[in-house]
């Protein structure tokens, strides 16, 4: 084949060739009048995939599946599809245009996932769950002066320790996903 397109699963590793991950809202792959709301993604497991899926070269394929009846999209569908927008609104920088960078994935000292994505010179970090205050993105370390902000320009107090980046995350209005651009960064494995 010349393009994978696993259905509700990924792979674990970023791969050099794209593909793409195609996936219902829910565990229908289309309308399903019997799905309960909590057979829905949740908020947080769409963006959590959502930013796993690109870090790791691939696009998502969300299916929509309007009603038979009046051919309308669920509201509890529309919900998911907004959530996505305003994801995007704020963080697309992050997404749009990116390809893997050295590493997909890692995680800080405090316990948050991180997912890296990259443009040009570029690195961006998307922090899932991290809670304000100090974090360590563990193992990076520093090519020059290090400098990390949000992608609204607000700079964010940061320094290279033993276990990697140390960053003072300001509070946050409960975001799933903090998005950091990172300037002079590289991987300690390098």
């Amino acid at each position: 084949c010349d393009y994978h397109t696993p259905e509700y699963s990924t792979f674990p590793e970023s791969r050099e060739k794209k593909w793409e991950c195609v996936r219902g809202i829910d565990q229908s792959f289309g309308y399903n009048r019997l799905s309960k709301p909590e057979d829905h993604l949740s908020r947080h497991d769409l963006l959590n995939d959502f930013v796993d899926i690109v870090s790791k070269n691939r696009n998502l394929l969300l299916n929509v599946g309007p009603r038979g009846e009046d051919a309308q999209i669920p509201e509890i569908q529309a919900d998911r599809l907004r959530w996505l927008g305003e994801f995007l609104s704020d963080s697309g920088e992050a997404i749009y245009g990116t390809r893997p960078w050295r590493r997909a994935e890692g995680d800080t000292l405090e316990g948050a996932r991180i997912r890296f994505t990259c443009r040009d010179d570029r690195v961006f970090a998307l922090i899932s769950d991290a809670k304000p205050g100090a974090q360590t993105l563990l193992g990076l370390s520093a090519d020059g002066d290090v400098r990390a902000q949000l992608l609204n320009g607000e700079s964010v107090a940061c320094r290279i320790t033993d276990e990697g980046l140390r960053v003072e995350l300001p509070e946050t209005q409960g975001e799933v996903v903090r998005v950091l651009e990172l300037q002079n960064v590289c991987d300690s494995d390098d």
